[in-house]
């Protein structure tokens, strides 16, 4: 019988714990310890069907991601995982599953999460539900942009939203760092009983608003609100009245509003350290024809085009072609159409990259694109040389300046 000292000297590679599924089941633990304390952070995404575009626009905010839903199975979710074991989503590689899975996790969720209740209380979410046997599962993700590799843990939850929220958050007297109520609809229900989407709609929409029966749990026991809460547009009256950030793409053509409480610490931004190859500037002034006189190119929607007049000398990069007569623009040279809208930002600069090569162009302004957690791909890319010397990203909104500002050379 052979040693591990007998092995190593003998060339042979000992797998290290640490890289093993144990050390994940570890992390796992540690994460769910980390849950019951409230020191977890963690998005809770209720009535989530199988949405995975949370995990690539808020992975820099949260590491544990919380999905609950009552109308589906765990065969159903597996299929639905599909999307991402085979790279499939928007992101592409940039989001995987790191295991196969592990028993060994289902026995530890088992102990710490309640699924009790889970059950009950389902009339606020859909007319008509069946809901499933209860059931819960975790999958270990990683999400890579560039060089960075982040792990994220995807719990999903099929039982009520109402009585998880209850029993992970308001009994504990903590709550989930982001809250997403957006309005999934675009997951076929299962069963006989399914009400009409208009109804389902109406229903979620009274249910999701702060008078709804989540609101007034919460506020009925006094426990802590959620930092940000995601949702469709202007239909939440919650406390959180502010908006963070404007979230575009998601899906498609529809978006969302990342919301917060007034009165939020705003951070002591630095810029990134030390000198790039490429200068990158991220900056809350508006991009608009004043401030576009000293750059070369700009990347813009047709619809944002349209408001301005322009200056002459300006390239314009539409990042999606125009929908109707209503975003018509000029035939003319200076337009280029490239579907960069919905891409990662990788994708999107390496497409803006071959433009300004072929036009002989270095100074580009541009609003946004790619994802929201991708800011630090900044960092990678300003240290690579390109046609394209400086990059002016004009952000839209608060939440969009703080996630980019941190990597850029200059910010304000």
């Amino acid at each position: 019988m052979f040693d591990k000292a007998d092995l190593t000297s003998a060339g042979v590679t000992i797998p290290d714990p640490s890289d093993s599924a144990e050390r994940d089941e570890a992390d796992l633990a540690t994460q769910l310890a980390d849950l019951k304390t409230g020191q977890a952070k963690a998005f809770v995404y209720l009535n989530a069907g199988f949405d995975w575009e949370p995990l690539f626009r808020f992975s820099h905010l949260c590491k544990l991601f919380i999905y609950v839903d009552p109308r589906f199975t765990e065969d159903r979710f597996d299929d639905a995982f599909k999307l991402i074991r085979e790279g499939q989503t928007k992101v592409g590689a940039g989001l995987k599953s790191l295991q196969m899975g592990n028993p060994q996790y289902n026995n530890a969720l088992a102990r710490d999460i309640p699924l009790a209740e889970a059950q009950e209380n389902l009339a606020w979410v859909w007319a008509g539900t069946k809901p499933v046997e209860p059931w819960v599962t975790a999958k270990l993700l990683g999400r890579n942009i560039g060089q960075v590799k982040r792990k994220l843990w995807l719990i999903y939850i099929g039982g009520s939203p109402l009585a998880a929220y209850q029993r992970l958050f308001v009994e504990r007297k903590i709550a989930p760092r982001c809250l997403c109520l957006r309005e999934h609809m675009d997951v076929d229900t299962p069963g006989e009983a399914m009400a009409t989407f208009a109804e389902r709609s109406a229903a979620w929409m009274l249910a999701a608003r702060w008078r709804g029966p989540l609101g007034q749990m919460i506020h009925r026991r006094r426990a802590p609100l959620p930092e940000f809460l995601v949702g469709d547009g202007d239909q939440f009256d919650w406390p959180h009245s502010d908006i963070r950030q404007s979230v575009t793409q998601w899906p498609v053509d529809f978006g969302a509003t990342v919301r917060q409480q007034p009165g939020a610490r705003w951070p002591d931004l630095q810029p990134a350290n030390g000198q790039g190859v490429r200068r990158v500037v991220v900056t809350l002034t508006p991009l608009n024809p004043r401030t576009a006189r000293r750059v070369d190119a700009i990347v813009v929607s047709p619809s944002f085009y349209r408001r301005y007049q322009w200056p002459e000398h300006l390239t314009v990069i539409l990042e999606r072609p125009p929908r109707g007569a209503y975003e018509a623009v000029p035939d003319n040279a200076r337009f280029l159409v490239r579907e960069i809208a919905g891409k990662p930002l990788a994708e999107g600069l390496q497409i803006v990259e071959q433009v300004a090569a072929e036009r002989n162009l270095s100074r580009v302004a541009m609003q946004r694109f790619g994802f929201e957690d991708e800011g630090e791909y900044l960092r990678e890319w300003r240290q690579t040389d390109g046609a394209i010397k400086e990059l002016t990203v004009h952000a839209i909104d608060d939440g969009t300046f703080l996630d980019f500002a941190p990597y850029a050379d200059e910010c304000d």
